[in-house]
């Protein structure tokens, strides 16, 4: 007796896209002199800036202890600096000095071009379905890890 093959499993299919969205990045953002990932960290700098380590690392959200790794990279290419807070010395502030500011525009262009590309063939309205449905997977999944720890 055979077993059914069934459609593939949602959780699946996610990976496979991220696995998808690694390469198109990495493809995207290397000619700007970025690696996978640094963009979310410049995104999210010039959004908050003057935030703490710890408030951005919570913002996109990665480990303390990688976003400390990811900054020092980016500090040392030239794109962000550290600034001690003026009212506690013990907190620094990060900040994009002009060549991250520079990398913004076309920065923001690779990734509104990759959200393009990847949601081609989508309604308004079916995107925002998605987004709903994405969100609840990731509330559940989020939901469960921290019944955990």
């Amino acid at each position: 007796m055979r077993c059914a093959q069934s459609a593939k499993p949602i959780l699946f299919m996610l990976g496979q896209i991220g696995r998808m969205r690694h390469h198109c990045v990495r493809e995207m953002v290397g000619p700007l002199g970025l690696f996978r990932g640094q963009q979310c960290i410049l995104l999210a700098i010039a959004d908050s800036e003057g935030a703490t380590q710890s408030e951005l690392a919570a913002a996109i959200p990665i480990r303390p202890a990688t976003m400390t790794h990811a900054l020092q990279r980016l500090e040392r290419a030239g794109l962000i600096e550290r600034r001690n807070d003026p009212d506690d010395q013990r907190i620094s502030r990060v900040y994009l000095n002009e060549a991250g500011r520079q990398l913004l525009c076309p920065l923001r262009q690779t990734v509104d071009a990759l959200h393009e590309r990847a949601l081609q063939g989508f309604t308004p309205e079916e995107t925002r379905t998605l987004r709903g449905y994405l969100e609840r997977i990731c509330d559940n999944l989020s939901e469960q890890r921290d019944d955990k720890e």
